[in-house]
């Protein structure tokens, strides 16, 4: 834990109690630096993007926006402190319980700040005219306990050890020391000639880590002290002087601290007991990192301020936790019990508020199932195939969410199983060991065995029903294409469409739906999925013309088949070659897809990718719901009646609602490996059933979009935000 000085109070907040609150550092007279040993170490680098970094799920609140300039919060577990000053000549340190909201002042002279907490502990310093002193207060016993001495602050409390700042020999030099509270013991951990301050505590108060710098305060190293036993501390430098590192804090573990030397403000990390240095190179300046459990926060700047981040050590991946207008700062992590809490300062009407954000802590196994969930869908292979091994690994996550080990290391079991009956088969011998590979180290992980030695006993498992895979998981990028810009839609009409009136009539209110959907609020969601080098979606679309093909594949189509009816049409310039076009097979109702899903009540619509003329197209299938209307179109049935529809067509109603769903998952996964949870599902996929508040129309029927004159019951798309949600529109 690390206290910081209260850096924003207003500049026309001028008045006495300032001059007591922080400390003014005067010159010094300059002194020969004592010598201190060269840290050894390596450094590796590890380069991050911000744009495009995924969003860590999370859930915020207010610890305390009301009137006043709240700063320097400070969190473990759920007890949050801050400190409060109230622009009328009071400064409070506050703690509040994050479950309850209970929010409570730490008894003191009201000239009381930069506070720390541990446990049910608060350490923070309190101002009087005959010099500052470090207190503790703990928040069930309702006592306090007085470090011995004065001209001490700036405390970091850790289990029984708080680290201050000690200026009573010199003011403008502090030298750092610690108190042992179950001891009483005050050890000085410095003394010489420079500056060591910003002390940051291990939760367990076995290590300390702060800045030591020349007089100027800008040539600085980070130094830790590992306690080896009560009262003994072994010291070393971890970085050297030559530049400025600073704001160091350390989970007893790790030190992680911010350096200027490569040009910019980045992060770097290094173990307490040695070995390679890790930077983290991020564009623009970072600022307060802190870690705990493996996560590391931190402020990152753009062209908007300073936006928090959490970078995960055991993956090496990075999220976004805020995206506002304004600069969050004086953040700090804590990981407790697998939920995390970052707390923070943000600008509000005039001073300073706290928030909390708290979050469920990335699982590894839960993210390298993800990933192996994106490396299937890449592998383009048979729907049924990619659909029979992604389920196996969403049931091995709902269990693992469910905390049911057991049933999850089955489920891996299975998945590796099926995968080496496949090898040569649905699956190449290449995909098949890299699946199994990938699989096995996840299970490892799990279940702490090897699965290859198992594969004999595996027993095969039925597959969990759908309900059972959470669909309010944030949808993360996985470097993989989009379709940029604003695509064409090319229409194949396959089987026979100009026999009827209805059919005639479904072709005519497909195609006003596919000339008017582009550009309007909802499709307009989709331009929030960029890819990672600045591309994103136009949320427009443009019809691009159809063409008939009367069976030139049969009546029952495969995922090879519907490909193939795309790429005859290319071939034979029936259609043209677009790069960025998207074809959609529109199937009559003869037309049968059983390898696809269609008919199937739990099956997703198909797309996917084919080749022709040595270039890679998308193509999308859209079953014709006359042929079993309550599985393929169950919002217009009710109790086994069908329901009206908004154009009195069953069949065009509910195909623009499919065609809907698959342009969104098409632009935003067209070969999927870009956007999706980690269970695998796409952007409409999260809103399959729901299509949010309704109108009636004319007939009697439920409809939720106008477009062009006409009604729709169209399936909401996925808005992926900071509280992701299915809706028509990102504004709603």
């Amino acid at each position: 834990m690390r206290t910081r000085p209260d850096i924003h109070r207003p500049q026309n907040h001028v008045r006495i109690l300032s001059a007591l609150l922080i400390a003014v550092a005067l010159a010094a007279p300059s002194r020969s630096p004592l010598a201190a040993a060269a840290p050894v170490t390596t450094e590796s680098t590890i380069v991050l993007q911000t744009d495009g970094a995924p969003f860590l799920e999370t859930t915020a609140q207010p610890v305390n926006n009301n009137t006043g300039n709240q700063t320097n919060p400070h969190v473990d577990c759920n007890l949050a402190s801050y400190t409060l000053d109230d622009f009328q000549g009071s400064s409070t340190i506050h703690y509040q319980d994050l479950t309850t909201g209970a929010d409570n002042v730490v008894p003191g002279n009201q000239v009381d700040l930069l506070s720390d907490v541990s446990g049910s502990r608060v350490a923070y310093t309190e101002v009087t005219f005959t010099g500052d002193t470090v207190r503790v207060f703990d928040t069930v016993s309702q006592t306090q306990t007085i470090v011995p001495g004065l001209w001490r602050s700036n405390p970091s409390i850790g289990g029984n050890l708080v680290a201050f700042e000690d200026r009573s020999v010199l003011r403008n030099v502090p030298q750092l020391a610690v108190y042992d509270l179950s001891t009483g013991t005050v050890t000085p951990l410095t003394n010489d000639s420079f500056i060591n301050w910003r002390p940051s505590t291990s939760p367990n108060g076995d290590a300390v880590v702060w800045e030591k710098c020349q007089t100027n305060g800008l040539d600085c190293a980070v130094y830790s002290a590992v306690q080896t036993s009560p009262g003994v501390f072994t010291t070393r430098a971890l970085t050297e002087m030559g530049g400025r590192d600073h704001l160091a804090f350390t989970d007893g573990r790790i030190a992680v601290y911010v350096s200027d030397r490569s040009g910019e403000k980045d992060i770097y990390y290094q173990a307490l007991a040695g070995g390679s240095e890790v930077h983290l190179a991020i564009p623009g300046n970072q600022r307060w990192p802190t870690i705990s459990g493996d996560l590391i926060s931190f402020e990152s700047e753009d062209q908007n301020g300073f936006d928090i981040f959490v970078y995960d050590i055991r993956t090496g991946k990075l999220y976004r936790v805020t995206d506002t207008p304004v600069s969050e700062t004086l953040s700090e992590i804590d990981v407790c019990n697998g939920a995390g809490r970052i707390v923070y300062s943000i600008p509000g009407d005039g001073s300073f508020d706290v928030y909390s954000v708290s979050f469920q802590v990335p699982g590894v196994a839960e993210e390298e199932i993800g990933d192996l969930i994106g490396l299937i869908r890449g592998f383009n292979l048979p729907p049924g195939t990619a659909n029979s091994l992604i389920t196996k690994l969403q049931s091995a996550l709902a269990a693992l969410d469910a905390g049911d080990m057991a049933t999850a290391c089955t489920y891996l079991s299975s998945f590796i199983s099926e995968c080496a009956a496949q090898s040569g088969k649905k699956l190449t011998a290449a995909q098949a060991t890299q699946l199994i590979n990938a699989a096995n180290s996840i299970k490892t992980n799990v279940c702490g065995a090897p699965a290859l030695a198992q594969l004999a006993q595996a027993a095969p498992v039925s597959e969990k029903p759908s309900a059972q895979v959470k669909t309010n998981t944030a949808i993360t990028y996985h470097n993989g294409p989009i379709v940029t810009g604003t695509p064409g839609v090319y229409v194949i009409w396959y089987g026979t469409w100009d026999d009827n009136a209805a059919n005639l009539a479904t072709q005519t209110i497909l195609t006003d739906f596919l000339s008017n959907v582009g550009g309007s609020p909802y499709f307009q969601i989709n331009a929030m999925y960029p890819n990672g080098i600045g591309g994103a979606p136009s949320g427009g679309l443009l019809y691009a013309g159809g063409v008939v093909d009367r069976y030139s594949h049969g009546l029952e189509l495969t995922a090879s088949g519907i490909a193939g009816i795309v790429a005859d049409q290319i071939t034979n310039n029936g259609l043209p070659q677009d790069p960025s076009g998207i074809y959609v097979v529109m199937a009559s109702a003869d037309v049968s897809s059983n390898s696809t899903g269609f008919c199937t009540s739990s099956a997703l619509p198909h797309h996917g990718t084919g080749e022709a003329l040595g270039s890679q197209f998308r193509y999308a299938f859209v079953g014709n719901p006359n042929r079993c209307p309550s599985a393929a179109a169950p919002q217009f049935f009710s109790s086994g009646a069908q329901l009206p529809t908004p154009n009195q067509n069953l069949a065009a109603d509910a195909m623009a609602s499919t065609v809907a769903q698959l342009l969104s998952r098409v632009i935003t996964n067209p070969t999927g490996g870009a956007w999706f949870d980690r269970y695998g599902l796409e952007n409409a996929s999260k809103c399959v059933g729901q299509f949010g508040p309704t109108y009636s129309t004319a007939n009697g029927a439920r409809a939720n979009l106008k477009l062009g004159g006409r009604d729709y019951l169209i399936q909401q798309n996925w808005v992926n935000d900071r509280k992701g949600h299915c809706a028509m529109s990102s504004n709603l």
